[in-house]
């Protein structure tokens, strides 16, 4: 364990223990400890979310343009039209996300 050492004014300590009391906490001390432990563990898990979000945000905008690709691609075959290209893509790629 790590020792951190900061100075607070008065009025902070006062609610400080006033919180220890409300919580049943020993003391001031184990009640900030705790208020930091929670606030840093918070942050790390927000950044967390914060990063899948730009990850599924990145996927979906991959899938949309590999989407645009293969229409391209199907109607410069020539098989199929631009329309039914468009179809086939739309259900078979797009329309699980």
């Amino acid at each position: 364990m790590e020792t951190i050492s900061f100075k607070i004014s008065p009025i902070i300590a006062r609610k400080l223990d006033e919180l220890s009391v409300q919580s049943n906490e020993k003391s001031r001390h184990i009640c900030a400890k705790k208020i930091v432990e929670d606030f840093v563990t918070r942050a790390v898990d927000d950044r967390n979310l914060q990063g899948q979000a730009e990850i599924k945000e990145m996927i979906h905008l991959l899938r949309e343009d590999l989407a645009t690709a293969m229409v391209g691609i199907l109607v410069q075959t020539g098989k199929i039209s631009f329309e039914e290209a468009q179809a086939w893509v739309f259900k078979t790629m797009l329309l699980g996300e």
